[in-house]
């Protein structure tokens, strides 16, 4: 069931492939913005302990670093501007698919739910599922260039430390997953008050 739900939010946000793959470029940039930033922490670091003369200057330095930090900048705007385009495109489309499938609802439908019931759905829940269909790939984007760009710097730096991180990293999944079950319980309970 839910993987044939996460299908059907696919669908309405991959109706956009143009504007999504402009904020997937842009989160692109953004983690390579990133990933540059603790490259230039390293050179700023052994230039100041470093004591020969270098290609890198102060002044080069700086301008590395203004040059970083307007990809990154550049690359946050584009990625977050454009999947919240598709996200308010997703959210006007499930409203209107939801008011067509109102529309053809008997009579009977209307005197079981209720008023506050209805609104909730056609007002609360869409956006409740955008949230789910556009930000959680937004965050699969951002943090998963991001975490493939550190891992490949990591082994870059020390493959000893790699071996290390990738031991410790299902300890770490176990407890995400717990949290996680417990953010979607408190997210019910959240829905239903809401109804």
């Amino acid at each position: 069931m839910k993987k044939n739900l996460y299908t059907r939010l696919l669908k309405y946000t991959f109706r956009y492939k143009g504007l999504f793959s402009l904020s997937i470029l842009g989160f692109f940039l953004f983690a390579l913005a990133d990933i540059s930033a603790v490259e230039w922490l390293k050179r700023v670091i052994g230039f100041i302990n470093s004591e020969e003369e270098s290609i890198l200057n102060p002044l080069n330095l700086a301008l590395l670093l203004l040059f970083i930090s307007t990809i990154r900048g550049v690359g946050f705007y584009i990625g977050n501007f454009f999947m919240a385009n598709v996200g308010l495109k997703v959210v006007h489309n499930l409203r209107q698919d939801l008011i067509g499938s109102l529309l053809l609802q008997p009579m009977s439908f209307f005197d079981q739910a209720s008023k506050g019931e209805i609104v909730n759905r056609v007002i609360f829940t869409t956006n409740q599922i955008t949230g789910a269909a556009t930000n959680a790939l937004k965050i699969l984007a951002k943090e998963g260039f991001l975490l493939i760009g550190l891992f490949i710097y990591l082994v870059y730096l020390s493959w000893k430390l790699t071996v290390v991180i990738l031991l410790i990293a299902p300890l770490i999944g176990i407890v995400v997953s717990l949290a996680d079950k417990r953010l979607r319980r408190v997210a019910k309970k959240i829905q239903d008050v809401m109804g």
